[in-house]
């Protein structure tokens, strides 16, 4: 089995690296020791648009985005990428939540 980890920068000018990333590297660690094989990706710009151009590039099977809770105000002023990426993907689309309530 195997995994790309993307992280979109919306901007970078210091050019960070994806592994500077705490979630990233946890997220990799975590993967290794299910005994996935990960790829870390990075990129730049919409996180919606890029998160939909790689899994095309990279033909994945399912796209598997974070959600988190934000009112319904929120959601209207501020958009959501996990929701971008829900009704744009041409694949499937699994949402995580952190687990907490």
């Amino acid at each position: 089995m195997k995994a790309s980890l993307l992280h979109s920068f919306t901007d970078n000018p210091s050019g960070a690296s994806a592994l500077q990333v705490a979630g990233v590297r946890r997220a990799q660690e975590t993967l290794e020791d299910a005994g996935v094989e990960t790829a870390v990706v990075e990129a730049s710009g919409n996180p919606a648009d890029v998160i939909l151009d790689v899994a095309v590039e990279r033909n994945v099977d399912c796209v598997c985005v974070g959600g988190r809770r934000r009112s319904p105000a929120g959601k209207a002023l501020f958009g959501s990428v996990a929701q971008s990426v829900i009704l744009t993907a041409d694949r499937p689309v699994l949402v995580a939540g952190d687990g907490k309530e």
